[in-house]
This record gives structure tokens, C-alpha cells and sequence, in this order.
């Protein structure tokens, strides 16, 4: 159960895959930003491309509140370039 100073972490594509699970809880020490909150649950901040918080896209130095919902969103790879 999520403490009265926590957030919900929800880890998108290969970050789920990294950390071995799609969510946590993390309690909040102080008011971290969003990139200290990925590093507070082991990602590294250069490997989120966006981070939502309560379903909006928010920069990397917005400060969450107990009881949001952090989702941390990992760049997407694919396709490939041709010369055409």
C-alpha cells in the first residue's frame, strides 16, 4: 500500500524490461524532480524520452505530488532508413 508521501512509478517498454517490472511505488524524499525520480528506482535520466504525470506529458524537472501517477517513457527505436 502507497504511503501518504509516495508516487506510483509506471515504467514504459524497455525500462520495464530493464528493471524487471512495469510498476512501483517509491517514497518521495522531499520533492524531487522527475529525473530524480526515475534515478530514485534505478533509470538513468537520458534514457526517458518523456514523462507523464496523471496522463500529462511534463518536463523533466517537474516536481510530482504524493499520489501521482509517474510514467517514465523510453525513446522508441525502429524502423530504418533507406537511400531511396
Amino acid at each position: 500500500m502507497a504511503s501518504s508521501n509516495s508516487v506510483v512509478v509506471k515504467l514504459g517498454g524497455t525500462l520495464a524490461e530493464l528493471a524487471g517490472t512495469k510498476q512501483l511505488c517509491v517514497e518521495l524524499p522531499g520533492e524531487p524532480t522527475l529525473a530524480e525520480v526515475a534515478a530514485l528506482v534505478g533509470v538513468a535520466p537520458n534514457l526517458v524520452m518523456l514523462y507523464a504525470v496523471n496522463g500529462t506529458l511534463r518536463a523533466a524537472d517537474y516536481r510530482p505530488s504524493p499520489g501521482d501517477e509517474v510514467l517514465l517513457i523510453p525513446a522508441v527505436a525502429g524502423g530504418q532508413l533507406t537511400g531511396r
